[in-house]
């Protein structure tokens, strides 16, 4: 054969090999564009601001694809409530989504056309970003709240449809859809394809569960604590009915207000709470386990004013607010205590109160004997408080102070670790050790699971340090949906 004719087509193929290779490394290059760390507010979109949207879609759309004035105009009329818009900081609109409700499960130019609102399909009609802000996982971010956000708020919706290019595929794939195939709907001079989402996977919320402040790195220690990454627009009653279902002695609720800031509230099975350090630890933990954080410190917004987590390696710092007890006590508390604890003469050493709960200082030999599970959390629950701290010097050369934290008016018989119980014993034993106590104390709850905490009293302020570990990721099955879909 002649050589040259075998090296030709294989020339040939090599060349062809590295275009592609530099063609993958440019779009690979494109691809690391950073990720928009910016806040974008999201609602739904009013009457007067959609002139602006109409400028977005013309400067996104080529002219035979862009929606009419008209269109939208009469999207924003008759489907308002599909009809969302991201807004910055000055309340310029920076995207939207808007769709219309069609009967049946097929998209088709037709059932685009119109708008039924007792239908049972979702058609997306344009999905746009302002041009700045293309690939850096705004799209995606935006099309995920959109979705979420009209699944959870109609149950009568099944699927989400929409057609996109093949150019698109791989943002709507991320996004949460699934590509059908070739779609008959013609539209512009290219191909489309057809894509659907089922509702149900966008109504349930994310959510994790962390064990805080563990002993080392010891597994199934610590506080278990569950984190869900939404307030619900603030629906209390749905919180607590979460913190209900889950059964744990806390679940945290995360909001995000702004870059690194955060609303945070806390529910115990039965009410919410003010503060909670263990759950705040779990939250912080979780924002940085999810990605959804990137910078070693967040600020939490709470009832109890704003609390500063702080990423140290595998250690997560808490500044919180002390909240020192002050010693009081009735006669009757005390006999709730004796009754409760099975004091014997002498060994109740102190009993104190601060705006949430009670502090109890019983002997070491006292506190040996609480291991035992002999409480009775009957007399417990007889003091008007959030709980009662219990608290003893350490034994053990490794541990300063212990302690553990029993609850029964808050629905909690005894919580494993409480992060905010520290507050009030850091400034105790600081007081009380004198010049005996370390910088950071060694803190040890003792209970089944056992939890260790260092505490730092600074002035006013009271530094907890601890470690979390992920035990749980999942989602919450929106039950209204389902119940509703199965009426």
């Amino acid at each position: 054969k002649d050589p040259v004719c075998a090296v030709g087509p294989m020339w040939a193929l090599l060349v062809h090999s590295v275009r592609l290779l530099l063609i993958s490394m440019a779009i690979i290059q494109a691809l690391r564009v950073p990720k928009y760390r910016g806040t974008l507010k999201w609602r739904k979109l009013r009457e007067t601001e959609v002139d602006a949207a109409f400028a977005l879609e013309t400067a996104s759309y080529p002219a035979d694809e862009a929606a009419s004035l008209d269109s939208l105009q009469f999207r924003q009329a008759h489907a308002g409530e599909y009809f969302y818009g991201a807004f910055d900081g000055s309340e310029a609109l920076r995207g939207f989504v808007c769709a219309t409700v069609a009967p049946g499960d097929e998209l088709t130019q037709e059932t685009m056309a119109e708008h039924h609102p007792d239908g049972s399909t979702l058609c997306i009609h344009s999905v746009v970003v302002a041009s700045d802000l293309r690939r850096k996982g705004v799209a995606t971010a935006m099309l995920r709240e959109y979705c979420k956000a009209v699944a959870l708020g109609n149950p009568r919706l099944a699927r989400i449809a929409l057609i996109a290019k093949a150019n698109l595929l791989r943002l709507y794939v991320k996004a949460g859809f699934t590509v059908n195939g070739m779609s008959p709907v013609v539209h512009g001079r290219d191909p489309w394809f057809d894509l659907t989402a089922e509702c149900q996977d966008f109504a349930g919320e994310e959510m994790l569960q962390a064990d805080a402040f563990i002993v080392d790195d010891k597994p199934y220690s610590g506080n278990p604590a569950a984190v869900v990454f939404t307030h619900r627009d603030g629906d209390a009653t749905w919180m607590q009915n979460v913190a209900l279902e889950n059964n744990l002695s806390e679940t945290s609720f995360l909001e995000r207000a702004a870059e690194g800031v955060y609303d945070l509230r806390w529910f115990t099975p039965a009410v919410e709470v003010s503060l909670c350090g263990h759950a705040t630890l779990a939250a912080a933990h979780a924002l940085w386990d999810t990605k959804r954080e990137a910078g070693d410190t967040i600020v939490f917004k709470t009832q109890s004013g704003e609390l500063t987590a702080r990423r140290f390696g595998q250690h997560i710092e808490l500044d919180f607010p002390t909240e020192e007890a002050e010693q009081a006590a009735t006669d009757e508390e005390r006999d709730h205590l004796h009754r409760g604890l099975r004091l014997r003469e002498g060994e109740l050493l102190f009993v104190g109160r601060n705006r949430f709960d009670l502090l109890v200082e019983i002997s070491a030999d006292a506190f040996a004997r609480l291991k035992e599970d002999n409480v009775e959390l009957g007399a417990i629950g007889q003091i008007d408080c959030r709980g009662v701290i219990v608290t003893a010097v350490g034994t053990d050369e490794n541990i300063d102070f212990e302690s553990r934290f029993f609850g029964p008016r808050a629905g909690v018989p005894e919580d494993p670790v409480t992060g905010s119980a520290h507050c009030c014993l850091g400034p105790y034993w600081r007081a009380k050790l004198g010049d005996k106590a370390p910088t950071k104390m060694r803190a040890f709850q003792a209970s089944k699971r056992g939890g260790s905490l260092l505490v730092e009293v600074d002035g006013d302020r009271v530094k907890l340090q601890g470690k979390a570990v992920t035990s749980l990721r999942g989602s919450l099955v929106n039950m209204e949906r389902q119940l509703a879909r199965n009426s």
